[in-house]
């Protein structure tokens, strides 16, 4: 059996170009946060507004992701691409803005 080459392991956004092409057109990279205290530093931002921000890290067999409202912790998760996380991470977001205006609450989450 031979091993298929896994060319996302550079998971910095300036170094894996599959970062650079899946980030949202509004949010540029140089304005992607650095990962809260207790991520690893292979953790890449995958989405960031006032509120909310999303990381994700390649585990070389699926990606894991993370939801923080105010750099608290509020949703984990994993999916089998890149690509897969940040359309989980969006569907999540969009339950939250439902949530949130249901309740009253002021949310800038994307719909």
């Amino acid at each position: 059996m031979t091993a298929i080459p896994n060319p996302t392991h550079a998971l910095s956004p300036a170094s894996n170009p599959c970062v650079a092409s899946c980030a949202p057109e509004s949010l540029s990279l140089a304005s992607l946060p650095a990962a809260p205290a207790g991520l690893s530093p292979q953790a890449v931002a995958i989405y960031a507004s006032d509120t909310y921000a999303a990381y994700s890290e390649d585990l070389d067999f699926m990606w894991r992701w993370w939801i923080y409202r105010d750099n608290t912790l509020v949703q984990e998760g994993c999916s089998l691409t890149l690509d897969a996380s940040k359309r989980a991470v969006q569907h999540v977001l969009s339950f939250f803005n439902v949530s949130h205006r249901a309740a009253g609450e002021p949310s800038n989450a994307p719909v």
